[in-house]
């Protein structure tokens, strides 16, 4: 009876570890499948950055423009400001010549 009892745990056994392994293998394929899942989730994700970086990249480029056209515009207004005072300035002067021409010769203090 022994031999019987012995060949019956080795049946058990060899039992026991075809389903281990049955199991082993389809937790190494769920895991495959999860890591192809993953692997395609990060490709993704790269794509999805690289286009990111694209256009913030555009976006930088197109404030830098934009600020250099804004300082350019501000040197030009400010040019202009100048100007408009230097002739506004002028013209307060020959407005004041001919209004002084016209009221003759100043009085003399009493």
């Amino acid at each position: 009876m022994n031999l019987e009892a012995a060949i019956k745990d080795i049946q058990d056994t060899l039992v026991v570890m075809a389903h281990i392994e049955k199991r082993q293998a389809e937790i190494t394929r769920e895991h495959a499948e999860h890591l192809a899942e993953l692997i395609g989730a990060r490709h993704r994700t790269d794509l999805k950055l690289a286009e990111i970086a694209d256009k913030l990249d555009g976006l930088i480029g197109y404030v830098d423009h934009e600020s250099e056209t804004l300082r350019k515009q501000r040197a030009l207004d400010a040019q202009e400001l100048l100007e408009y005072q230097r002739r506004t300035e002028r013209n307060l002067a020959e407005i004041t010549d001919k209004l002084n021409r016209m009221s003759g010769p100043p009085l003399a203090p009493s």
